[in-house]
């Protein structure tokens, strides 16, 4: 098969590839495409929750990060302006 492929592509024979690789050819690949698309639906389905739990969780950490920072800011700013007065 893969000697009358590459007779076919070098000699750009399209009878050749049609009578002597397609009907080989063409399982293979109607097979592949359908493994691949429910390959890529499984993982998919099995990353997409995985992937928003974790975004949540950052988004969280980020969140309570920034308000931590922001106590302190507030606290060294309120200590500041009684220094002052």
């Amino acid at each position: 098969m893969f000697q009358g492929l590459t007779a076919a592509m070098l000699k750009l024979d399209g009878r050749h590839f049609v009578r002597d690789v397609w009907p080989v050819l063409e399982p293979m690949l109607v097979g592949s495409i359908i493994l691949g698309t429910g390959a890529g639906i499984l993982v998919y389905a099995t990353l997409r929750p995985l992937l928003a739990s974790l975004q949540g969780r950052r988004k969280r950490a980020h969140a309570d990060s920034a308000e931590a920072k922001g106590n302190i800011v507030h606290t060294f700013v309120s200590a500041s302006l009684r220094n002052c007065a």
